[in-house]
């Protein structure tokens, strides 16, 4: 009887580590934000770019166009432009004819990964602005940032409470960075 039920449940564990996909609590599991970190005594030039931006166009992307996911952008939206009104930076409207042109752009873009029993999400945090190619001095659209957590639930409401967690997580990490002096 018992070998019945821990076959299934070790062919799961081998597809989705197969996959890619780790327990967020697994001691083995990646780190949560991916910007990796400069040496001491070296300026992180995103952190040089993020303190002079004064106001952000805000974007939230989904990888899944369902209703609820509708509903959670929105909410994903207002808690961002709350954050950055409470740390003092100005928020736009982004234009729906060309996204793309409105820069510095907050994006932060929710990767799901729902499936049988599974609920999983990969939130990520970026800001796109304009840089400079020193070969040919043409301004281009840039990340200049990014920060990127793991999301997992027992449900959808519970990844979906995760999600707007990490994404607050995510905000509040990149206005402190912005709020430090700068140090030589």
């Amino acid at each position: 009887m018992r070998l019945r039920i821990a076959l299934p449940l070790l062919v799961v564990a081998a597809l989705l580590s197969a996959q890619g996909f780790e327990d967020p609590a697994s001691p083995t599991a990646p780190t949560p934000a991916t910007r990796t970190a400069p040496k001491p005594g070296e300026a992180d030039p995103s952190v040089a770019r993020l303190k002079s931006i004064s106001y952000f166009y805000i974007d939230v992307r989904t990888t899944e166009n369902r209703p609820d996911d509708a509903e959670l952008r929105n909410e994903l939206r207002d808690l961002a432009e709350l954050e950055l009104r409470r740390a003092g930076v100005t928020t736009k409207e982004l234009p729906a004819l060309n996204p793309d042109a409105s820069t510095p752009q907050l994006v932060i873009e929710i990767r799901f990964d729902r499936g049988l029993g599974r609920f999983a999400g990969q939130v990520s945090l970026s800001v796109r602005d304009d840089a400079t190619i020193r070969r040919n001095s043409q301004p281009i659209v840039a990340e200049t940032y990014r920060a990127e957590r793991s999301a997992a639930g027992t449900s959808d409401t519970v990844l979906t409470r995760d999600i707007k967690s990490k994404s607050r997580e995510l905000i509040v990490e990149m206005l402190d960075l912005m709020s430090k002096p700068r140090t030589r």
